[in-house]
């Protein structure tokens, strides 16, 4: 989380069933932002690998389930909107890599 009197930021990676090697590279590319922040790798897909990438990597693994999956990647986010807990919201692509020159941006202090 932020450092004192810094606000959080939630970082939300929406996927469904992209392959492993793209999200494994996009979380990892993520982690190493330098604001301090908070990574949810946000399962809307049948993957099976998804859920073991976030606990190896150490993201919140959030899974839809299946009977509120509709409206695609927004349905997605607005789920997990509800289990967030940051100050400020970053939703990325899988094949995203500025992230960190993003983040810094929004929050040079």
């Amino acid at each position: 989380m932020g450092e004192k009197n810094s606000p959080t930021v939630d970082v939300l990676i929406p996927v469904t069933n992209e392959p492993k090697h793209i999200i494994l590279n996009t979380v990892t590319k993520v982690l190493v932002m330098k604001y301090p922040h908070t990574v949810y790798l946000l399962d809307d897909g049948d993957s099976k690998y998804v859920e073991e990438v976030a606990r190896d990597l150490g993201a919140i693994y959030i899974k839809r389930p299946a009977h509120v999956r509709k409206f695609a990647k927004s349905g997605n986010l607005n789920y997990a909107l509800t289990q967030c807990k940051g100050d400020f919201l970053l939703s990325l692509m899988q094949t995203m890599h500025q992230q960190n020159i993003l983040l810094m941006n929004f929050f040079p202090f």
